[in-house]
């Protein structure tokens, strides 16, 4: 996947100059290339609001209140940690 991508990034400018002309190839290219930021953060968004409200439909939401004090009681340290030795 990785090689088709970085083949696609060089092969790319070309395609789009081939297609849209050379004449607005800068403008066109940074559309296509932008274009993906913003239906990421799209998709983000959308997964969010969908997965919550699955989660508020089934009865396992948990309030933001309740994920930071889980989150922060499972991130802080409970005692120092002792290697032991041999």
């Amino acid at each position: 996947m990785i090689v088709a991508y970085g083949f696609l990034f060089g092969v790319y400018p070309s395609l789009v100059a081939e297609a849209f002309g050379v004449h607005g190839l800068s403008q066109n290219w940074g559309c296509m290339i932008f274009a993906p930021v913003i239906a990421g953060n799209m998709f983000n968004l959308l997964y969010g609001t969908l997965s919550n409200l699955f989660a508020f439909k089934r009865g396992t939401l948990i309030s933001l209140k309740e994920q930071f004090t889980t989150t922060t009681r499972l991130s802080s340290p409970t005692a120092s940690a002792t290697a032991p030795t041999a």
